[in-house]
């Protein structure tokens, strides 16, 4: 919780909110020091507003923002929050065992949040995965099936590649050609792949309230690593034929 004005309760008259409850309340700016009337339900008795907390999400980032009020209390309630240093399993023995000396007649638990967050996300985890693991599937049959048709078009433009070199041609002049050829089917493949992911994961993150910011940059970035790979590929290919004598070549003909 992030406090940004104001003070926390330290009364029982007193109340923190947080900024989705001030804009249901049509507040404004000026929240720090209104007066919460008995008849509004919320308190028992009027409250005075002594501090403002940022929105965060309650119930996980598959819920908006909810109105929150921080009360004061004397008691402690049957689940508390403890913050425990590292090295955590270490600590979080010996917190058990001290509690179980100072209240042998109690059964106390104690539980990682870290843990129940993780369970939380458990089925989005799982989906992430698949689709890792079926994203890693695909794009070794999509390698396999682009080698292919690089070795077939090499092996379709020897004899070109053979006269072109007897002409005078440089071994960087005929990289340029074969690479120029196989980007030209390549770039418009990668933007529709990337267009078609984008419309994908939007959908898939609209289940979130929370979500990452500049995504397009990632995709971006993924185009461009893939376009990289295949003239990397291209080149490492295409090198021994280009740099062969085209003498064997053309008696290969």
């Amino acid at each position: 919780m992030t406090l940004i004005k104001g003070r926390e309760p330290r009364d029982d008259n007193e109340i923190a909110v947080n900024e989705e409850f001030a804009r249901l309340m049509n507040w404004g700016d000026d929240i720090v020091g209104r007066i919460v009337p008995e008849s509004s339900k919320i308190a028992k008795h009027p409250v005075t507003v002594t501090g403002l907390l940022r929105d965060f999400n309650i119930g996980g980032f598959f819920e908006e923002p909810m109105p929150y009020l921080m009360f004061y209390s004397r008691y402690f309630y049957p689940t508390m929050y403890l913050r425990v240093k590292e090295p955590f399993k270490q600590n979080l023995m010996q917190l058990e065992e001290s509690m179980k000396e100072l209240f042998p007649a109690y059964d106390i638990e104690f539980s990682l949040m870290e843990k129940e967050i993780s369970d939380t996300y458990e089925n989005v985890r799982q989906f992430r995965n698949a689709t890792v693991m079926a994203c890693v599937v695909i794009l070794f049959i999509t390698l396999m099936g682009f080698i292919g048709y690089i070795r077939n078009e090499v092996q379709r433009r020897g004899k070109e590649i053979a006269i072109r070199k007897v002409n005078g041609a440089e071994s960087h002049h005929l990289f340029s050609l074969l690479i120029r050829d196989i980007v030209s089917i390549a770039v418009p493949s990668i933007i529709a792949g990337a267009v078609a992911a984008w419309f994908t994961g939007k959908i898939w993150l609209e289940q979130f309230t929370v979500e990452v910011n500049f995504l397009a940059g990632y995709y971006i970035l993924a185009s461009i690593a893939v376009l990289v790979a295949i003239v990397l590929c291209v080149y490492v290919m295409t090198r021994k034929i280009v740099n062969e004598n085209p003498v064997i070549r053309l008696k290969n003909e």
